[in-house]
């Protein structure tokens, strides 16, 4: 599960049809590994992940304002907003606890 505060939230996956949902400006893959998020503003977001019901992982990505250029029209496109981490990327990787990653993709639940 991954929950967000502040001014992003996670594009949703792709309808059946491949169009992006209803009221979502983004969309990810069916089967991307990825989680791609969006912002309605600049500032501090914060995401969490959980795995299953206990353990969990988060990161604080800050959203800047940027103005988005159009081709050669002076005036751009508008703003938009981008995520940066501390050295100023703009990948941003969230650490998963390894015993989450240690089963494999076709490893069987136990009791």
């Amino acid at each position: 599960m991954v929950k967000t505060t502040g001014p992003c939230s996670v594009c949703p996956v792709v309808l059946a049809n491949g169009s992006i949902p209803e009221g979502a400006h983004c969309a990810v893959g069916h089967y991307s590994q990825d989680i791609t998020l969006t912002a309605n503003g600049a500032g501090t977001c914060h995401v969490e992940l959980t795995f299953g019901s206990v353990a969990t992982s988060s990161v604080d990505l800050d959203f800047m304002s940027v103005w988005r250029a159009c081709g050669s029209d002076p005036h751009g496109c508008g703003e938009g907003f981008v995520a940066a981490n501390a050295d100023g990327t703009h990948f941003i990787q969230v650490s998963v606890p390894g015993p989450i990653c240690d089963a494999g993709l076709d490893a069987e639940a136990s009791d």
